[in-house]
């Protein structure tokens, strides 16, 4: 979707002064990878000037600077499009433009380089939009414009081939966009076009089809863009841009499903993705004329009033993209 922003997004210079790489408490302490995240920080990625990613504790609310950051030029992040950290606090940035994975220590911040990056030919990555890691380190990237998703082994660096890639017709993958992973390694996919979400068992390769899908008119879903799960296995699906519906389905729905709640805001102008706590709040992240993190109370439904909105020149937020709670 980055190539298609450039349409709604004039480059907003807010003057930021790179910091020069530091060790810190950046995704410290680690929270590991559970289906929703789960913690108390929120990682953003913003596209537009200063591209990086920004850190706030999750009670953060209004024009608030960042607690923490990544960006400037030794980052070598171009065009981030997601996030997600490892249970040791390493974090994963997958970088749409670049074709690439950076992948950063715990602890770092400011103008830091990667400790080492997934990016070449042999990889596979092309337009990725979801990222993920399992308890045992593999890194899984969901590849919109490749129509697939690919994993790596834990540790890949530079040109490194994918163990396993899913594509091809009988996984319907058709535009992937946001992923989770658990700590086994099953994989939670939004899937764009014409809208669905895909879950595909551990271990999954070639064209094997997904386990189970929601999909339908029934489902509401349209251009689904996001997803989350949270602790007791609920689902939560965004649909792309002005809509911007967030369906919320039980744990265990499959097939053509209505939701258990659908919550709509004029607050959210051009959804990019979403995240749960371990309380339930979601948080949306909106890529409209000013970026902005929406939160909505967990028991929220219809037409909903965000409980928290972190936007502002402060937050140096231009088009904030797929979070991740830790």
């Amino acid at each position: 979707m980055i190539q298609l922003r450039l349409v709604f997004i004039s480059v907003l210079v807010l003057g930021l002064a790179a910091c020069s790489g530091s060790t810190g408490a950046l995704y410290n302490p680690p929270g590991g990878n559970p289906p929703s995240g789960g913690g108390s920080y929120i990682l953003v990625p913003n596209y537009g000037s200063p591209e990086g990613i920004n850190e706030w504790n999750t009670t953060a609310n209004g024009n608030v600077a960042p607690q923490y950051q990544i960006t400037g030029a030794s980052t070598t992040i171009v065009s981030p499009s997601a996030v997600t950290t490892d249970a040791s606090g390493n974090l994963y940035v997958a970088d749409f433009n670049a074709n690439a994975i950076d992948v950063f220590a715990a602890g770092k911040y400011g103008n830091v380089a990667p400790e080492r990056t997934i990016v070449g030919a042999a990889t596979g990555i092309n337009g990725p939009e979801g990222i993920g890691v399992d308890s045992a380190g593999e890194i899984f990237v969901s590849n919109r414009n490749g129509n697939s998703i690919t994993v790596y082994a834990a540790g890949a660096s530079g040109n490194a081939p994918p163990i396993r890639t899913l594509t091809g017709g009988s996984t319907t993958l058709n535009s992937p966009q946001q992923l989770v992973v658990d700590s086994a390694g099953d994989i939670t996919v939004a899937d764009g076009s014409p809208g669905s979400i895909l879950y595909f068992a551990a271990g999954a390769n070639g064209g094997a089809a997904p386990t189970w899908a929601i999909s339908g008119a029934s489902t509401n879903i349209s251009d689904a863009v996001g997803v989350a799960i949270d602790g007791s296995g609920n689902v939560y699906e965004e649909n792309l841009a002005s809509s911007g519906d967030i369906n919320v389905f039980d744990a265990g729905s499959h097939g053509n499903v209505a939701p258990n709640r659908t919550i709509t805001s004029s607050a959210i102008t051009f959804a990019e993705g979403i995240a749960v706590d371990s309380s339930g709040n979601i948080y949306e992240s909106d890529c409209g004329a000013t970026g902005a993190i929406n939160v909505f109370a967990s028991t929220a439904y219809g037409a909903s009033t965000p409980i928290r909105t972190i936007s502002g020149s402060n937050a140096q937020l231009r088009c904030a993209l797929k979070p991740w709670i830790f």
